[in-house]
């Protein structure tokens, strides 16, 4: 028996939700209404862990004076009044105060709040102890703050009160690293309030205040949905029913003062507002503010009216639907829209409220107090670990170790380690802190004497060693016992550093080992500190080597020959002949005093300070740092400090006084050099209030920069923010990375652009068609360079090897099938060079597609497809970095608006382009919208997308086409004749300025390639280097323009940050027409069997890669197949492919190429349905002639011919089949041995006449199917039975049997055409009609053509030739 299998294809879209047992979290959520505005109103009351006033003060509702807030009577009413009504909600964020709430509650109140809890009504929002500070805080503290707030709900009430989402509203920016613990804690989502004013401005435009956030370079599952408020979390602006509050209450009694129609009326209005700004159904709506809900009747009872009157519209036609929800049940709502979202991948720092008012004062207020938090966490981690290693199980240690957690809770909290707390508050924090370290200490001493062989050691902890100070050693270092803990995995090794008085010391180590250690003396600025008991002025340095615990042992010895001190001419001079200058305190000129002293330079032009690793030379006329080297690599830096004049800065924000530069200190440096056998410190006065410690150590590959500032003087009306300035060569284009919370390094990059200049993007590329003129091999190889010049090889090649040469220079790749081809040809170390590029931002690829696809004839499943190829080779390749943010459509003869869909979907910024409608652009170019806001979608809200037209097509501009394949003039800079820089750049800035006036932000692009340049890409940039730097060399003249080299994607978001206004665009731009004659519809119809049989392919591929899945296909051929059709369908997609553009030779290549890809996809397909089926011997050949009524499968005869149809759909389909059959009698039955009804048709006469037709068959059998998801169906031969009636009108009776010359049948088909019994179905000979029970078609007996349809119960004249 012989088979073979149709395909049909549709795609389906099907969600699976399963419900979960328990009736708090998501369960317990609010029923939302469908075709309404859902308006969640979440009540909460933020509550600051100390800020105004102290902890206790907040939770007592003490010093009201101040501040008027009571946590305690907060928890009471809210739990009081959400008894009183189930739909209530309310959500409480600090776990800190909870805690010490439940403390004090009875059990009976227990019981009932865990009641609420478990019913959803009161939900726990973020979770931890505080609401953490997301700049000045580190990753180790936030976990743990977390674990101590997550661990007690857990403990207390278990699964329900388990936080979904982070509630971050009142910390000043937000960290990249913060949403990633979220992501790996099992977070759901995040929301917080502060955005930069230019970002959410932005956002509010682009729909984008919600989006998915990648936090994380390294961990693949580090996404979070993350959403920010549309106006703050306080309340809705006169909507506050707080007793804090003076906003009216909602008054709905028989009075004159009924206010019901207006509140009504004012919240819906800002309702509006806000659902316009949001991509689904669903709004948030939160409803609290600081320290609120102290008398929450008020607030409930105003919400419910509230609640009511607003969904009684319903019945008018409004549709706001409103209820009391939670940010979980919001966003499990938002999830349930599936809605896309765009992606962020940095982080939000800094914040700007405004144009000129940073919030990054906090990052270095009270930076005391942020060391002390770092002493704190430090005795946690350590604390902590011994206390499991020692076993440690009294009350007492539990209690001192918890103390600690719930401290250093606290201290992460936004208000805390930020600094921007009242005095009173900071001097309470750091009561707190201290007392909780002295638990921690303790733990640690009773850890210590269990671990160590000191059971009665005292194990005092120093606190005071950033000022050099330690109580322990004050007195006398004689005799000390040093023990140091390493909590790591593997031994470290670091110096230590003990105060100690000026006499001679010993160290030994446990083994009783000398251990080389040298005497230091501190600084004098920094025993000048007032506060500071000076009984010790030096340090004794040693270098301890520590598996898990050490001990070093330190005892006085007679005195030993002093240590040289090395200090330049200079400044001995300053130390001992003008110390008036320096201002050294009497009392410690003996410690300062300095003996043979030398410069270690040949001159006195610089003093070298070196260990066996690294080099510094300080500049003797600045005294400054000069040069380090290190790793080999020697780099002029220069190292200052700065000034910035600020106004009305603080605590929170920093604010620059316009027009007044950043100054720099002039005065020259005086300094001292200690040079010791294991540190070599330089110790520098940079003015009265600034010093500095420069410090290396022998063996360690690192430069240590210890400062101390203050007090900084201040005037009535300015202030000073004070920076220190590294000033070197290192050519980083930009680019820098900042740390996220002491984990995760970001990078920063995009090349700087200047305010006020007009900045133009210079972007290098290449446009090279996978296929044209010639074949993709030939492309890519360079071979028939006699039909077209052009390798893509080598223009890789050179390109790769000039970027490597420059870090400023950059390049995009387009055609991702080209660049993977490339790519399995080259080394590891081409490979590892090429990933430095990518990952510096250096390489970037734009569109990332297989091919840049045709807009017009192709399907958006294919589009899909070659998109998801290229972009799943990038990132499986390169990673994050490579992931195109740019659409790059610039040859494709029209633009789909579907197209900008499946980009904005997939997450892309934006979408460039170079042809548009001649009329369209011109008025564009007079209303300056070459670049618009594109609403891509009708059916999704979320569709929306930047789109720029490019000035001048895709090439350089008119004269600066530097390619070897061009003829333009090169810029020669050269002392010669033919010097030709002054012109070159005049015409250049020429052009640029009629660019210029065309587009509404600052920036223009520049294209600098065109269709397979670079091939030689020395000369390329060699002449840009050129044209940068002699453009940028006139603004020293006062030119206004800026030149550098850039992507796509850089000049986008700078464009972005221009916070610009542009048009928008709805539908397409097709047709394209270049001019007023001439449209560029021609290849809409350009070589239709192969569009056909392109579609062929995409209905192979589709069906492959699903068949693969249900027979779960594994080896390595049926990858490879399924691969190669992918690839090979993603060239079909390019825009001189599906077009039929290309030339014969190239079409016959696609030919070739597609039909091998088919091949490989039915194969695949046949060895699935041998696993799916029954027929596990099946041939199941498919027949890729159908279009032509032929199949070569049944060919000799159809007898015994299983037909196998496989259905993609989640739903039964029923289709007509129509098989190549000879003309025979046939029965049709299904797998359960059923008559299914069929006929045989013949073939148009037409058809059968097609010159490369064989003809063996030349009629169809055709019957219905229904497949649910695999069906067969068998053919079997069968006695002759009677013919069917077939209509003919008689004039067409007439030309078949009387008149065959006029249809010019060939002879050896009138057989098949022979007509019978024939007649009209009309009254009359005028026409004849051909009906089914639902359809009728009425055929015109005198035109022949169809005169009407009527179906639906409709009748509709049709005349397919009128005009």
């Amino acid at each position: 028996m012989k088979y073979f299998a149709f395909f049909l294809f549709v795609l389906l879209l099907a969600v699976d939700t399963k419900p979960t047992e328990a009736v708090c979290g998501y369960e317990s959520c609010p029923e939302t209404k469908p075709n309404f505005v859902n308006i969640h109103l979440v009540p909460h009351s933020h509550d600051d862990a100390g800020w105004l006033k102290t902890v206790d003060q907040y939770f007592y509702g003490h010093k009201n004076n101040i501040q008027h807030a009571g946590v305690q009577y907060i928890i009471d009413t809210v739990v009081s009044e959400l008894i009183k009504d189930p739909k209530r909600r309310f959500i409480q964020v600090e776990t800190s105060f909870f805690a010490k709430w439940w403390k004090e509650q009875s059990e009976t109140v227990k019981q009932v709040v865990k009641k609420l809890v478990n019913e959803g009504r009161l939900e726990f929002t973020n979770g931890a102890w505080s609401m953490n500070d997301e700049a000045a805080v580190n990753y180790h503290s936030v976990i743990d703050q977390f674990t101590v707030g997550l661990k007690f709900l857990d403990e207390t009430f278990g699964a329900c009160a388990r936080p979904r989402v982070g509630w971050q509203i009142d910390p000043f920016g937000h960290s990249r690293e913060q949403a990633s613990l979220y992501a790996q804690m099992g977070y759901d989502g995040e929301f917080f309030s502060r955005m930069d004013h230019k970002d959410k401005a932005r956002r509010m435009e682009d729909l984008s205040l919600e989006m998915i956030w990648d936090a994380s370079e390294s961990l693949s599952d580090a996404k979070l949905f993350t959403g920010l408020l549309y106006s703050s979390y306080w309340e809705t602006s006169g909507f506050c029913f707080d007793v804090l509050c003076r906003d009216d209450p909602i008054i709905d009694g028989d009075s004159y003062d009924n206010n019901v129609q207006t509140r009504v009326d004012d919240f819906l209005a800002y309702a509006a507002k806000v659902a316009a700004k949001f991509r689904t159904t669903h709004i948030m709506i939160p409803l609290g503010g600081d320290f609120q809900y102290e008398d929450a009747h008020i607030n409930y009872k105003n919400m419910d009216k509230l609640i009511k009157y607003v969904n009684a519209r319903q019945a008018n036609g409004s549709h706001y639907n409103i209820f009391y929800s939670t940010p979980g049940c919001y966003l499990n709502s938002v999830h349930k829209g599936l809605q896309s979202y765009p992606n962020k991948t940095q982080d939000f720092f800094p914040y700007a409220s405004d144009s000129n008012s940073f919030w990054t004062g906090y990052y270095t207020s009270r930076p005391t107090q942020k060391r002390f938090e770092r002493d704190g966490n430090h005795m946690l981690q350590t604390a902590k670990q011994l206390s499991v290693f020692a076993d440690l199980k009294s009350e007492q240690q539990k209690e001192d170790l918890d103390y600690l957690r719930q401290i250093m809770g606290i201290m992460q909290h936004h208000d805390a380690i930020t600094g921007t707390e009242k005095q009173a508050v900071s001097n309470d924090y750091d009561r707190l802190l201290y007392d909780g370290i002295i638990g921690g200490a303790s733990n640690a001493r009773d850890a210590l004497r269990v671990l160590t062989n000191l059971p009665e050691g005292e194990f005092e902890s120093c606190l005071q060693l950033n000022i050099s100070e330690c109580a322990f050693t004050q007195d006398s270092a004689d005799n000390v016992v040093v023990t140091l803990f390493n909590p790591l995995a593997h031994t470290s090794s670091q110096y230590v550093r003990v105060p100690v008085k000026e006499e001679n010391y010993q160290v030994t180590d446990e083994k009783g080992r000398l251990v080389a250690s040298e005497v230091v003396p501190v600084a004098w600025q920094v025993l000048a500190l007032e506060y500071r008991q000076n009984t010790t002025q030096h340090e004794l340095v040693f270098k301890a080597s520590v598996n898990k615990i050490a001990s070093y042992y330190i005892k006085k010895v007679d005195k030993v020959e002093s240590k040289e001190i090395v200090l330049p001419k200079t400044a001995k001079k300053s130390v001992k002949q003008n110390k008036k200058n320096l201002e050294v305190p009497q009392r410690f000129k003996k410690v300062h005093s300095m003996q043979n002293v030398e410069t270690h330079a040949d001159d006195d032009s610089e003093t070298v300070v070196q260990t066996s690793q690294i080099k510094l030379v300080i500049d003797n006329n600045t005294g400054r740092l000069k040069t380090v080297e290190m790793n080999g690599v020697s780099e002029a830096i220069d190292q200052n400090f700065a000034i910035y004049e600020t106004y009305e800065s603080g605590a929170y924000v920093f604010r620059q006084k316009e027009d007044v530069d950043l100054k720099f200190l002039e005065d020259k440096v005086e300094f001292t050099v200690y040079d010791g056998a294991l540190v070599k410190e330089v110790h520098q006065q940079f003015s009265e209030w600034i010093s500095q410690v420069i410090r290396i150590y022998e063996g360690v590959n690192r430069v240590e920069f210890e400062w101390l500032v203050g007090p900084i003087p201040t005037d009535e009306d300015t202030a000073r923010e004070i920076v220190t300035v590294f000033d070197s060569e290192i050519s980083s284009n930009g680019v820098f990375y900042t740390d996220s919370n002491g984990r995760e390094m970001i990078k920063r990059s995009c090349p700087e652009t200047k305010p006020n200049l007009v900045n133009i993007h210079l972007v290098p590329h290449s446009h090279d068609d996978v296929g044209w003129l010639k074949t993709v091999d030939q492309y890519y190889y360079g071979h028939k360079s006699n039909i077209q010049h052009a390798g893509v090889q080598y223009i890789i090649d050179t390109v790769v090897s000039e970027l490597l040469k420059d870090p400023k220079r950059r390049f995009i790749q387009v055609e991702t099938a080209f660049f993977a081809k490339w790519w399995q040809e080259q080394s590891e170390a081409v490979r590892q060079s090429v990933k430095k590029l990518v990952n510096e931002g250096r390489l970037v690829f734009a569109g990332g597609a297989w091919s840049m696809n045709d807009e017009a004839a192709v399907n958006y499943q294919s589009v899909i497809d070659q998109f998801s190829l290229g972009l799943k080779w990038l990132d499986e390749t390169f990673g994050a970095c490579a992931r195109p943010r740019i659409g790059w459509q610039i040859d494709p003869f029209g633009h789909s608006r579907e197209q900008a869909s499946i980009f904005a979907q997939m997450g892309y910024d934006g979408e460039f382009f170079a042809r548009m409608d001649h009329r369209d652009k011109n008025n564009r170019l007079d209303n300056l919208a070459m670049e618009m806001i594109w609403d891509a979608s009708e059916s999704l809200t979320n569709d929306e997308l930047f789109t720029g037209l490019l000035y001048r097509h895709y090439s350089a501009p008119p004269g600066y086409c530097f390619d070897v394949h061009c003829g333009d003039d090169p810029i020669i800079d050269a002392k010669s004749y033919d010097n030709n820089v002054k012109s070159r750049v005049d015409d250049f800035l020429s052009y640029v300025s009629n660019v210029a006036k065309y587009y509404r932000s600052n920036h223009i692009m520049i294209p600098m390639g065109d269709d397979f340049q670079y091939e030689d890409a020395q000369v390329n940039f060699k002449n840009m280097d050129k044209l940068i730097k002699y453009v940028n060399e006139r603004q020293a003249d006062g030119s206004t323009y800026n030149l550098f080299y850039s992507t796509p994607a850089c000049y986008l978001n700078s464009v972005h940050e221009g916070l610009q206004t542009w048009p928008n665009k709805t539908d397409d731009f097709f047709p394209y027409a270049s001019d007023s004659n001439s449209f560029w519809t021609g290849y809409y119809t350009s070589r239709p069997t192969q569009k056909r049989f392109e579609r062929d392919g995409n209905h192979m591929l589709q069906t492959a890669k699903q068949l693969s899945v249900f027979a779960d296909l594994k080896s390595q051929q049926q990858k490879e197949d399924l691969d190669y059709l992918r690839q090979i369908m993603g060239v079909m997609q390019h825009h001189d492919a599906i077009t039929g553009t290309e030339k014969q030779a190239v079409s016959n290549d696609y030919d070739r190429l597609l039909y091998d890809g088919i091949i490989g996809g039915a194969s695949n397909a046949r060895d699935a349905l041998r696993v799916l089926t029954n027929l596990p011997e099946g041939e199941f050949e498919s027949c890729l002639q159908l279009n032509i009524s032929e199949c070569a499968f049944t060919q000799d005869s159809a007898d015994n011919v299983v037909v196998t149809l496989f259905n993609p759909l989640a739903h039964t389909s029923s289709q007509y089949v129509r098989v190549p059959v000879k003309e025979e009698n046939y029965q049709v039955t299904d797998e359960k041995g059923r008559l299914v009804a069929s006929e045989v048709v013949p073939v148009a006469w037409q058809v059968l006449a097609l010159e490369y037709r064989q003809n063996t068959t030349q009629h169809e059998l055709v019957f219905k199917a229904s497949v649910n998801k695999i069906a067969s169906y068998y053919i079997k031969k069968v006695d002759k039975v009677e013919s069917k009636e077939i209509v003919l009108p008689k004039a067409a009776k007439k030309s078949v049997k009387q008149n065959e010359k006029n249809l010019e049948v060939p002879q050896r088909f009138k057989k098949v055409h022979s007509m019978q019994n024939v007649e009209t179905h009309a009254d009359d000979d005028s026409e004849t009609v051909v009906q089914t029970s639902e359809i009728k078609l009425v055929i015109d007996n005198n035109t022949g053509r169809l005169k009407t349809v009527e179906m639906n119960g409709v009748s509709e004249a049709i005349d397919l030739l009128k005009r």
